[in-house]
C-alpha cells in the first residue's frame, strides 16, 4: 500500500483505491464544492483495511474521535465513483456529528444517509444525465434504506 496526500487528507491505499478516491474528490471539487470542502474540511485520514479486515457494517466506517475512515480494500473493484463520493460524504458526516458531540444512533446513520441524499441530487444538477449511473434508483434506495432504520429493521442495535 502507498501513502499519498490527496487534497491535504493521509491516504493509505492502493493504486486501485487511491485512484478512486482521487478521482470523487475531484468530481465533488469541480460539480459539488460545498461537499468536497464538508471532506476536505473534517477528513484527515482514510486507510484502506487489509484484506483480512473485513467490514461488516459497509464499505466504510469512521473510526469515532480520529476524523479518520477505513475503507474496505474492495471498493474500488465494487463501486462507482458517484458511490464512493456518496460513501465520503456518507462517513464525513458523521464525523462533523462527532465533533458536536453527537452519539451515534439510528437518527446520526438517517442524517449521514441524508446527507448523501443531498449531494446526489446536486451532483444530478451539476452533472445533467450520468451515464451508467441511475441518480434517482440510488437516491429511492436511500431514502427505503432510511425508512427500514425508522422501522427498526436496520441498526437495531442502535439507540
Amino acid at each position: 500500500m502507498r501513502r499519498k496526500f490527496i487534497y491535504g487528507i493521509k491516504v493509505i491505499a492502493d493504486g486501485q483505491n487511491l485512484y478512486i478516491i482521487k478521482e470523487a474528490l475531484d468530481l465533488m471539487k469541480e460539480k459539488t464544492p460545498e461537499f468536497f470542502w464538508l471532506i476536505v474540511d473534517n477528513v484527515k485520514e482514510m486507510r484502506q483495511l487489509e484484506d483480512r479486515d473485513l467490514l461488516w457494517e459497509g464499505p466504510a466506517r469512521t473510526i469515532k474521535g480520529k476524523s479518520k475512515i477505513e475503507f474496505t480494500h474492495i471498493l474500488a473493484r465494487q463501486f462507482k465513483t458517484y458511490t464512493v463520493a456518496f460513501i465520503l460524504v456518507h462517513e464525513a458526516t458523521h464525523i462533523v456529528d462527532q465533533r458536536k458531540g453527537l452519539p451515534y444512533t439510528k437518527e446520526s446513520e438517517i442524517r449521514a444517509n441524508e446527507a448523501g441524499i443531498t449531494f446526489l441530487r446536486a451532483l444530478g444538477q451539476a452533472l445533467g444525465k450520468v451515464e451508467d449511473y441511475d441518480l434517482e434508483e440510488r437516491i429511492k434506495s436511500i431514502e427505503k434504506g432510511n425508512d427500514m432504520i425508522r422501522k427498526g429493521l436496520f441498526y437495531s442495535e442502535l439507540p
